[in-house]
């Protein structure tokens, strides 16, 4: 059923004041719907005195990552960021929790913050892990979504993230 002009029954005009809410919801809603609809990445953020577990793209070793992948059909990212951590360095995470997320190169990409992990470091198809100074990874070829990861980390989780 259409109501009288361009607006259709039951649906408030965009803009006006009954429907400012209506229009931030439905906003909202639409951001959802497009990171919902993005390929799912997962990566961690491991680290151990004052150093970052990073993974050569290759055996590029002036181009380091923090280990992670994509997120298969059906797994859980938090899955995915297990078992990416385990396949290219070696290590078996222990205790996880995301921290950042974000939309990067086309995919919606969450970082876990890891706590623990038991393993010994092994190089992989992927590239060859190492422990690395920050700086190595904001100069990267993700540098820009590792700098704004650190940025949103505030407070006590800044100081012990290192």
């Amino acid at each position: 059923m259409q109501s009288p002009g361009n607006i259709k029954a039951g649906i408030l005009a965009p803009y006006t004041q009954a429907s400012t809410v209506t229009d931030s919801e439905f906003k909202s809603q639409n951001v959802n719907q497009n990171v919902d609809s993005l390929p799912k990445s997962s990566l961690v953020f491991v680290t151990k005195n004052g150093k970052i577990l990073a993974v050569s793209r290759g055996t590029n070793m002036s181009d380091m990552n923090m280990p992670g992948g994509g997120v298969e059909l059906n797994e859980d990212p938090s899955d995915a960021a297990i078992r990416e951590m385990y396949e290219e360095t070696g290590l078996m995470a222990g205790d996880i929790f995301p921290i950042y997320s974000a939309v990067s190169n086309g995919y919606f990409t969450t970082t876990y913050r890891v706590t623990s992990f038991s393993g010994k470091l092994r190089s992989s198809s992927e590239g060859i892990p190492s422990w690395v100074e920050p700086e190595t990874l904001l100069r990267s070829s993700y540098g820009e979504y590792f700098t704004d990861m650190l940025h949103s980390l505030h407070g006590d989780m800044m100081n012990n993230a290192l």
